[in-house]
């Protein structure tokens, strides 16, 4: 048995020198350039405007004035209303100027009047 491990003890010896001299034998070759190619996949996205064009085909002249009425009503409506929210901020800001600033009444339970003006 003894006989035996010692063979294989002898024939691993020597398949490790065998290995051991091919990687002296490589180590020692001079290097060599890989040329790797790598294929590199990338989604683009891409925006395309798109014009849209919108007809509107009346098959009655009749309706279409209407509409065009009703169009120009609305617009005439919208601009009056927009002179007097206008005339009313105007109003607001004179209003200010002429009564100053208004202090804030608190609850009497509160000592925030104490603390705030005073």
């Amino acid at each position: 048995m003894n006989k035996e491990l010692s063979q294989e003890i002898s024939k691993k010896d020597e398949s490790l020198d065998e290995l051991r001299q091919t990687l002296d034998i490589e180590l020692n070759k001079p290097p060599t350039e890989v040329e790797k190619v790598i294929e590199v996949i990338k989604e683009v996205i891409v925006e395309k405007p798109i014009e849209v064009i919108k007809e509107v085909k009346v098959v009655n002249k009749d309706k279409l004035l209407l509409l065009q009425e009703t169009i120009s009503k609305m617009k005439d409506e919208i601009r009056k209303k927009d002179e007097k929210i206008l005339q009313i901020e105007n109003n607001v800001v004179e209003l200010e100027k002429i009564k100053g600033p208004i202090k804030g009444k608190f609850m009497g339970s509160t000592n925030l009047n104490d603390n705030i003006y005073k």
